[in-house]
């Protein structure tokens, strides 16, 4: 209450809101540039509102909140009341969910901060409804949404020496004794959950030198446990020390594993190509590459391939289609590890390639490597290829050839790998394709070398230095306009 002029005058209106800000910090750096400015999926956002004086709030009716914007086709939403009340800041939240997408950072709406069944008054005596006006925040680039993005924890399992450094997304430490661990990293959006789990053994410390004459001063050195052995399932390359890359050796039933190598297996994967998709900081120090591979019965992951009401399985592609999966097939789960050498330690490490490896998050290789898998004996012709990264929802149908009793496809992405029956008008289409040299596989592949001898042998220069219209009445095949994939379905 005031006085002018002798007469009193009573200030009747509440506190009001002087200030707006984000207060959370990011824990992400989409770009890499070692500054956090991102929200994953599952964080939290928090909006502080600052009044003029201290205010309660009650949230037995409901919980006051103001909206918050992302990019203008990702929408609008609330931020629930979260604390504060009895202060003069009131914190308010809203956790990313996979529907959201702000690369131009956060903005906070003016004028929506509404009561919602609850209320905000004054904490004085005089118990005023607060004014709820208030300004906003532009897009802040500080302060940006990617639904794909799921910040990594530190669990408990992880040790003291060994912790998690967000800015970098990475573990890293010195161990002080001989001691076993193990690592779970796990990623996940709202579509799938992935995790890798890392044994990590430290080995005995040398003896300490001993005494003069010949004594050895205190206790003995603790032994290193065992890492628990290799599944039956799996198979572990040798290294191919040479940066260029060649052909590995693919099994594709556990009865090709033994002691968790490959042992007479009937598949191959080329990477002859791969050098190309190491990143450039690594070219220099790349020394080398090698598989891992697991093998799986069709019926051991649920969640990829499917068992309809007759007994066959299936699983979904992205084209929208659901192909068969071949009976008499594995699933195969297969990685691409390149070896490169790190001045920094003086010692070797490892990279995936061809699919998603934390922080990089790119899971496509620049140049597409050969798979090969044996074909079955029934149905060849409607074979084909599918890949599925272990993130992506849906798995992608690769154009394939078959020839010489093997399956093979040029793929950009190495993950999880099955054989799948195209439908019958599919099949009748490809088969005219291949015949007419249409679908061919990648020209720096092994099969493509087999073709070009071919097309240089004797026969072949014969027919094609006949006429057209004598090829097309031999050999019928669209000469005009030559079919894209999309026409057979292949993409």
């Amino acid at each position: 209450m005031a006085t002018i002029s002798g007469q009193s005058v009573t200030n009747n209106s509440g506190p009001v809101a002087t200030g707006v800000a984000i207060v959370s910090t990011p824990r992400l750096s989409a770009d890499n540039d070692g500054t956090n400015e991102t929200y994953g999926n599952g964080e939290a956002i928090q909006v502080r509102r600052t009044f003029s004086a201290a205010v309660n709030v009650v949230t037995t009716g409901g919980t006051p909140r103001p909206k918050i914007k992302m990019d203008p086709n990702y929408g609008e939403f609330w931020a629930n009341y979260a604390s504060g009340s009895g202060s003069t800041d009131l914190d308010l939240s809203y956790t990313v969910v996979p529907m959201n997408v702000s690369t131009a950072g956060i903005a906070v709406l003016a004028n929506t901060l509404q009561l919602n069944g609850g209320t905000i008054k004054s904490a004085s005596s005089s118990n005023k409804d607060a004014i709820l006006a208030h300004s906003g925040l532009g897009h802040n680039a500080n302060h940006k949404v990617d639904r794909q993005l799921t910040p990594p924890t530190n669990t408990a399992t992880t040790p003291a020496w060994l912790p998690f450094t967000g800015s970098t997304r990475s573990f890293s430490g010195t161990p002080t004794a001989a001691s076993m661990a193990s690592l779970t990293v796990t990623a996940s959006d709202a579509v799938a959950s992935v995790s890798d789990t890392f044994n990590i053994v430290i080995s005995a410390a040398p003896p300490p030198p001993s005494t003069p004459g010949g004594g050895s001063p205190g206790s003995s050195q603790p032994r290193a446990t065992q890492p628990p052995p290799d599944p039956s399932n799996f198979a572990r390359n040798p290294v191919d020390w040479s940066p260029e890359g060649g052909m590995q050796a693919l099994p594709t039933s556990i009865s090709e594993i033994g002691a968790s190598k490959p042992s007479g297996a009937s598949g191959s994967l080329d990477l002859s190509t791969i050098a190309a998709s190491v990143r450039e900081e690594f070219q220099s120090h790349s020394r080398g590459y090698y598989l891992t591979t697991r093998v799986f019965g069709l019926d051991e992951q649920p969640s990829l391939v499917r068992r309809a009401t007759g007994g066959s399985r299936w699983l979904a592609a992205g084209d929208g289609e659901r192909y068969e999966v071949v009976a008499s097939s594995s699933l195969l789960l297969v990685k691409i590890w390149q070896v490169y050498y790190r001045p920094d330690s003086g010692h070797n490490s490892i990279e995936l390639l061809g699919d998603t490896f934390l922080p990089r998050l790119d899971n496509r290789l620049t140049e597409p490597v050969e798979i090969c898998l044996p074909a079955p004996s029934r149905e060849a012709e409607r074979v084909r290829l599918a890949v599925k990264g272990r993130l992506d929802p849906d798995w992608t149908v690769l154009e394939t050839t078959v020839e010489d009793g093997m399956v093979c496809a040029d793929t950009v992405q190495v993950a999880w790998l099955a054989l799948v029956l195209a439908p019958e008008d599919e099949a009748s289409l490809l088969r005219a394709a291949q015949g007419c040299g249409l679908v061919r596989p990648h020209p720096g592949s092994a099969l493509a070398g087999e073709r070009r001898a071919r097309a240089d042998s004797p026969l072949s220069a014969s027919r094609n230095s006949e006429p057209a219209a004598t090829r097309n009445s031999l050999f019928p095949c669209p000469v005009p306009v030559q079919p894209s994939a999309d026409e057979f379905g292949l993409r």
